[in-house]
């Protein structure tokens, strides 16, 4: 009896060891099936390399007197941040634009401004919060505010910046996010740029708004050393002078992945965030200046090497690049 009893928990046991073992395999497969393999062009391996990375939040709102549908605010809150291999907080750059939108008067864009540089004391709040953040990974930085209002918790963050950080903790947790080993070091500076412009890809009951994002750092030679760029094409349906739509969020190009759709139109059948990739590349080791030529009338790039990879449209995105020195 006692040899059957030791011969059963000796099954038992090489069971659950075989359970155990196709768990963890099957574990191992399903990581190795959802690991994206453009991150794999990334050193993220090397602890020393310093990353790269952009976050946006944003959305069409109604204006402040909800009964005027005429009018429409769209908000971008974006955050540009270096951080360690263990995603802690190196550098960060925070601002929000915002388009205040009029059907009656023709929807046209005539004095696009950051937040940061209408409002001294919005900016002197953020500065604060990004000086105060320094250090931190997201968690921390999650923990720093109350979920549902945005206002901070933390007694020495609220001294210093006593607003709403809803959407700014959610664009720094996205940049950190999707920060990567991009060329940056520890002594570059960090820039955030943001543009916008009306698109003519737009109807009369259809206009379409473009936000350029550009996360960049440069070395003390001012030449660019990583980047992140992205782009929001932010559409608004009319009904005569009234706005039909309602307030939601926009994804952005890069986010989109192969939803945005331009992969199977393509002469070079390649997707937005692939070619946009490939001018990121590109720009490495350029000054922002450099970029203001090289296109043809469509904005593409008159480099052969590049246009193989990237067919964009590239005049509006390296005006904003062009910023920044």
């Amino acid at each position: 009896m006692v040899n059957y009893k030791k011969a059963l928990a000796l099954m038992l046991a090489l069971i659950m060891a075989f359970c155990l073992a196709s768990c963890t395999k099957q574990g191992t497969d399903e990581g190795e099936r959802t690991t994206n393999p453009e991150e794999m062009s990334y050193a993220d391996d090397d602890p020393d390399a310093v990353r790269t990375g952009l976050g946006i939040i944003c959305d069409v709102r109604m204006s402040e007197d909800v009964e005027d549908t005429s009018r429409r605010d769209v908000v971008s809150t974006v955050a540009a941040v270096t951080t360690d291999y263990e995603g802690r907080i190196i550098s960060a750059e925070i601002d929000e634009l915002r388009l205040e939108l009029n059907a009656k008067n023709g929807l046209e864009l005539t004095d696009v401004k950051t937040v940061g540089e209408g409002d001294g004391e919005w900016r002197e709040k953020v500065d604060a919060f990004e000086e105060y953040i320094s250090g931190m990974n997201s968690g921390e930085i999650d923990a720093l505010i109350d979920y549902l209002s945005g206002q901070p918790v933390d007694e020495k963050l609220k001294a210093v910046c006593n607003m709403d950080l809803g959407n700014i903790v959610k664009a720094v947790r996205q940049a950190i996010g999707e920060s990567h080993a991009r060329g940056a070091e520890s002594k570059d500076e960090l820039k955030l740029l943001m543009s916008a412009y009306k698109s003519d890809d737009g109807s009369d009951d259809n206009v379409i708004y473009v936000i350029d994002y550009a996360a960049l750092t440069l070395n003390n030679k001012g030449e660019i050393t990583s980047s992140s760029l992205d782009e929001s094409e932010c559409g608004l349906t009319l009904s005569g002078n009234e706005f039909a739509d309602y307030p939601g969020a926009y994804r952005t190009n890069k986010s989109l992945g192969e939803q945005y759709g331009l992969k199977k139109n393509s002469s070079i059948h390649r997707e937005w965030d692939e070619q946009i990739a490939a001018y990121e590349s590109y720009i490495t080791g350029k000054k922002p200046a450099e970029l203001s030529d090289g296109y043809d009338s469509d904005g593409i790039t008159t480099d052969e090497e590049l246009r193989e990879l990237c067919t964009l449209d590239l005049r509006h995105i390296a005006e904003n690049i062009s910023k920044a020195g």
